[in-house]
């Protein structure tokens, strides 16, 4: 595991790099580029502000030039409680989503989603522990689009 917690983007191979600041704890963000041989590139997640964010940016693309332009984004979100939110200002393609969320249950989100006229289209992938039946039915009556445990 790495110890040094410096904000900077550290090399770990073939293409694989990490981006880490703060302390490693929570309250910071960290992030993970990958880029495939053919110049791909995937980004999961970002920092919680522009300035961190262009900073993490402008480092990938100084180490990988591909970065400069990203082809996928994986973005998380710690909690439930203001995860409806997010997902309207990120506007994503896809949503994967967890029945157990810290702060608020995962069914309430999907609930919300199908609710707001924006959101009420996008598809949501449940992937979760919670693989009853019980858990499946909900989860297809409250218009998950596909639900794997």
């Amino acid at each position: 595991m790495q110890t040094d917690t410096k904000r900077e983007l550290q090399e770990l191979g073939n293409g694989l790099y990490a981006w880490v600041q703060g302390d490693g704890s929570w309250g910071w963000s960290n992030s993970g580029l990958i880029v495939g041989e053919d110049g791909q590139t995937l980004v999961v997640d970002t920092l919680f502000t522009g300035a961190l964010t262009q900073d993490m940016l402008d480092a990938y693309a100084r180490a990988e030039p591909p970065a400069a332009n990203i082809d996928v984004l994986v973005n998380t979100h710690s909690n439930g409680v203001d995860a409806v939110e997010a997902v309207v200002r990120r506007a994503p393609d896809l949503v994967i989503l967890d029945v157990m969320l810290p702060g608020r249950s995962g069914y309430d989100f999907l609930l919300d989603l199908r609710s707001d006229a924006t959101t009420a289209g996008l598809p949501v992938l449940m992937l979760t522990a919670r693989g009853q039946t019980k858990d499946r039915e909900m989860a297809e009556s409250l218009g998950a689009s596909l639900f794997m445990s």
